[in-house]
């Protein structure tokens, strides 16, 4: 869920932020751990949704093996106002990215390379793509997974050699369909 995005931090040195990354570095400085490590990731309103991707990520990091204490290290960055009212529902890391004097829509889910995903092409800072097809298979086999881990780690020790661990089904039957 990660998606790859790098974020210059205009801010250092004295130097005045940039009308795009206003307040950046705060959220940043707010969200790093003491060597200066944060998790970013984005989130448009369709990943945002209750029970989306949003939710099932930071779900990820609260049941995770050790993972819970990076979950105070995590920055959300949200890209429109809908995403970013999730986020500040759900978690305590949120910064609203606006691309000053470009109208993006990225408050709805689009298909990778679809119409509708490149007519805004022209700027996109980040481009995020895999094999699953559709918000809906993607986070049924997400949800899958945590059920997996959930049910391996009330497991006791000897016997999670036996766990049982679900195929991602959606995604690969969505995959074959295109």
């Amino acid at each position: 869920m990660l998606m790859d995005h790098t974020i210059c931090m205009p801010c250092q040195g004295g130097k005045e932020e940039s009308a795009e990354f206003r307040g950046l570095a705060a959220a940043v400085a707010r969200a790093a751990m003491d060597d200066r490590t944060v998790i970013i990731t984005c989130v448009n309103q369709a990943w945002a949704a209750p029970g989306s991707l949003l939710d099932l990520f930071l779900e990820s990091f609260r049941i995770g093996d050790g993972t819970a204490r990076l979950l105070p290290h995590v920055l959300v960055v949200a890209m429109d106002p809908g995403a970013h009212a999730r986020c500040l529902a759900v978690h305590r890391h949120c910064y609203h990215y606006i691309i000053p004097g470009l109208n993006i829509d990225f408050a709805a889910h689009k298909y990778f390379l679809s119409k509708d995903y490149g007519k805004d092409l022209g700027k996109i800072v980040t481009m995020h793509a895999n094999c699953c097809v559709g918000i809906g298979n993607k986070i049924r086999d997400l949800k899958g997974v945590l059920g997996d881990w959930r049910n391996y780690t009330r497991m006791p020790p000897w016997e999670r050699h036996r766990a049982k661990w679900t195929v991602p089904g959606a995604c690969i039957r969505a995959e074959k369909q295109v």
